[in-house]
Parts: C-alpha cells; sequence; structure tokens
C-alpha cells in the first residue's frame, strides 16, 4: 500500500517547518490508501459461492467458456469493495473511478444498441462490439457492468448481500447450457431483494432495457 509518509526524513528541529511545507503540497485529506486490483478481484473470488455454479452460471457456446458469472462478480467487487473501504486500487494504471466507468460504459454500450440481445450478446464470451477490434473483451465485463449498476440503483452493499442470498434459495438446473432458466433465477433473486416500491422499475429494466424478453 503506497504511502506518503515513506518519502519524509524530518529532523526534530526541523518538524514544524517540514511538516508545513509537506502539507502544502500533498494535502493529507486527498491521500487515498491504493490497493492492487489482485486483491481485491482474490477477495470476490474467495466469497463467490460454488453453489451457484448450478444456479447461476452458464455456458457459453463451447464446454470450456465456462464460469464467466464467478469473473463477473470479482469485477464488481473490484470497484464495490474499494469505494465501501475508502479505498482506491491500482489496474494497469486505472483507479477505482476509470475502473467503474469502463464496466458502467460496457453495460451502456448494450444497452443503447437494440441489435444486441441475450441470444447474441449473453451467450458468447466475447462481447460482440468488441470481436473485430484490437480490445477484445469478454462477457464478464459486462456482467460486472450488470452487478455495479443494480448496486448503484437498488441499496448498494445491502442489496448485493440480499441478491446473493437470494441466489443461493433459486432451484438448480440440470445443465450448465440452460441459460434462460439461470438467467430467470438472477431475475427472481434481484426481485426478491428491492423493496416493493422499486419492484416494477426492476422489472422493466430487465424485460425492456435488457431485452430479456423470455422472463416470467
Amino acid at each position: 500500500m503506497k504511502c506518503v509518509f515513506s518519502s519524509l526524513n524530518i529532523s526534530k528541529n526541523g518538524a514544524h517547518s517540514q511538516n508545513q511545507d509537506f502539507l502544502q503540497h500533498y494535502p493529507i485529506e486527498d491521500y487515498r490508501p491504493t490497493m492492487p486490483q489482485v486483491y481485491l478481484y482474490d477477495l470476490g473470488r474467495s466469497l463467490y459461492d460454488l453453489k451457484l455454479d448450478n444456479i447461476l452460471d452458464w455456458q457459453m457456446q463451447n464446454p470450456s467458456e465456462y464460469g464467466y458469472w464467478t469473473l463477473g462478480f470479482n469485477g464488481a467487487m473490484t470497484v464495490i469493495a474499494p469505494e465501501f473501504l475508502g479505498l482506491d486500487l491500482d489496474y494497469a494504471g486505472q483507479g477505482v473511478e476509470e475502473f467503474r466507468r469502463d464496466r458502467i460504459n460496457d453495460l451502456n454500450t448494450y444497452l443503447n444498441n437494440s441489435q444486441w440481445n441475450f441470444d447474441n450478446t449473453w451467450s458468447y464470451f466475447i462481447l460482440p462490439w468488441t470481436k473485430n477490434t484490437g480490445n477484445r473483451q469478454s462477457i464478464n465485463d459486462l456482467m460486472s457492468g450488470l452487478l455495479i449498476y443494480l448496486s448503484d440503483e437498488y441499496g448498494g452493499v445491502s442489496f448485493l448481500a440480499r441478491l446473493f442470498q437470494n441466489l443461493k434459495q433459486q432451484p438448480t438446473t440440470p445443465s450448465k447450457t440452460d441459460r434462460q432458466a439461470r438467467a430467470q433465477n438472477l431475475y427472481e433473486a434481484a426481485k426478491k431483494s428491492v423493496s416493493s416500491s422499486n419492484l416494477g422499475n426492476l422489472e422493466n429494466f430487465f424485460k425492456q432495457k435488457m431485452r430479456w424478453s423470455f422472463l416470467n
């Protein structure tokens, strides 16, 4: 963890004057501890419940393309944990604000283009609008953006705690290719995690804005 005090070498007699000079250039209130993203990522992975393998995580087009919801929760934790703790993160030169912005931008790219839907986006491991670019992204970035958005809109950490618990109460499905059934599980868990006053808004978001038209 970075520390602005590590560069100080203050003698007893000159402490006051040097302190004043230091604080003029490096105000303490502007300092925010920074944590490497890998620690936050592994924190999310450690807290992910394997029970969700048969409830939420679905296989993409090939058997090896699996486990992306695990990564989606990890990516969301990379934003939500440091914000909750008052930390910044370091991810290839990005801080928490930049990482958050990119994940929300991924979600908005999907939401704002009606050609994308569950079948051609949420069933493939590469985001379709990045497929022919030099910066291909996998579906877990979009999953992270969705979780961050839901947290912002419906109650923050308290909502996510309810969502996680309600997900574990959803039925298992027999196959990893049960994509729509497992997406239904996410939807049902989210509905149980919001207040009655927000329920209509959430239902509209998933069915209309997300274009998950198969939802019951």
